[in-house]
């Protein structure tokens, strides 16, 4: 049996994750003098692309597991190991035998293979324990959560009643509490987001061993706050217009625009009710799992009224207009990507069908597109990418 402990926070999804995440990110440092090594797994070369704010805030570090092996070797003398992930939540129910809602994007083989990267990531780096952190959340919340995450990142359009109408089960929340975990000798350790909400970090410092105070200080920016009821309504007719590509905008108002104290979004005291009768069985079945402080319960909230008042900051305002603009400013860096791809390709055609008087004009053609993506704010990273392809062209050109 291997060494090392790894400790897995593994989620659930809007239990905290991207606060969480950050807040471990910045004390990275601090984890690491104590004895934690909290590593940064991305490949070197996006490494150098992208900054370690990026790291902290989009998936935590083991977001890596779901793209291809992690071949990091933590270094000789670091007993402990903390990896966070939300996926590593549903990978596990996979693992465990739990069969995919037709809802869910990824296939089970996807999230097998998370989990046969993560056993091979502990044979590799001697781990003889998991602890794995796990966060739950009362259901009426869960499920208005994840409602507003389909209107952020994924266009949905209908409303929360009909969210709540379909909402899922607890057979992937029951199959890590009551089955197997195939990891080197797991300790599962399950807590309640909503008793936690006020200070997540003290609960996971208590499984790690150490003192609250180490994830003291400023985590970061704002990240990922939920939509108020009314900037759903917003949301929802931006989906509406733009489908899915009005995720980043939506996703771009909850990091950089201050929220404003507007009322939470909630169905109808009805639905509530009737997501906890449907659920009553196995909410029972979890709670038999669970320490009694920990257990779940009908976290009922009252709805708005359909004449709510809603009363915004100039800051607000300010951060709303910026957001619009860089969007409609990214939208154009994609287009002027999308004229410069299509002259390389152009240009292309007409050297393989040997079409010399075409191609000096349509390799001037595409410079000229290449220097108007590069002089866009935005466009010097996509232009950086496309010019190698330029630069082959015109070899073939001898120009």
């Amino acid at each position: 049996m291997g060494n090392r402990t790894l400790y897995l926070h593994v989620g659930q999804g809007k239990t905290g994750t991207s606060f969480i995440q950050a807040t471990l990110a910045h004390a990275a440092q601090a984890l690491d003098e104590a004895g934690i090594h909290y590593p940064d797994l991305r490949p070197a070369h996006r490494r150098a692309r992208q900054d370690r704010r990026h790291w902290g805030t989009n998936g935590g570090n083991g977001v890596e597991f779901a793209r291809a092996d992690v071949d990091d070797v933590v270094p000789e003398g670091t007993g402990r190991i903390l990896v966070s992930w939300e996926g590593f939540y549903r990978a596990l129910a996979v693992d465990a035998g739990v069969e995919m809602r037709p809802d869910v994007r990824l296939g089970a083989a996807r999230f097998q293979a998370i989990t046969d990267r993560l056993r091979r990531f502990c044979a590799r780096n001697d781990v003889g324990r998991v602890e794995i952190i796990l966060f739950l959340r009362n259901p009426v919340g869960q499920r208005v959560a994840r409602y507003l995450q389909s209107v952020k990142g994924q266009g949905a359009t209908r409303d929360i009643e009909a969210a709540f109408a379909e909402a899922p089960d607890l057979s992937e929340e029951l199959a890590l509490l009551t089955r197997p975990i195939d990891l080197p000798d797991p300790h599962l350790h399950v807590f309640n987001y909503d008793v936690h909400k006020a200070d997540l970090m003290a609960p996971i410092a208590g499984v790690l061993g150490v003192g609250r105070e180490i994830f003291a200080g400023d985590a970061g920016r704002q990240v990922n706050r939920s939509l108020s009821s009314a900037e759903v309504e917003m949301a929802l007719a931006w989906n509406e217009s733009l489908g899915q590509t009005a995720a980043p905008l939506t996703v771009a108002l909850c990091d950089e625009v201050p929220a404003t104290g507007q009322a939470r979004l909630a169905p109808s005291r009805a639905a509530q009710e009737g997501l906890m009768a449907r659920l009553a069985g196995q909410v029972e079945q979890v709670n038999a799992c669970l320490p009694e402080g920990e257990r779940l319960w009908a976290d009922y909230v009252e709805p708005p009224g359909d004449g709510e008042e809603v009363t915004v900051t100039r800051a607000y305002l300010r951060g709303l207009g910026r957001v619009v603009g860089q969007f409609n400013a990214r939208q154009g860096v994609e287009l002027q990507a999308f004229r410069t791809q299509n002259a390389l390709l152009q240009l292309r055609c007409a050297l393989l069908e040997k079409q010399a008087g075409q191609a000096g004009p349509l390799l001037e053609a595409a410079r000229s597109e290449m220097r108007a993506l590069a002089a866009m704010p935005g466009g010097e990273d996509k232009a950086a990418d496309l010019a190698p392809h330029l630069e082959r062209l015109a070899g073939a050109m001898g120009r």
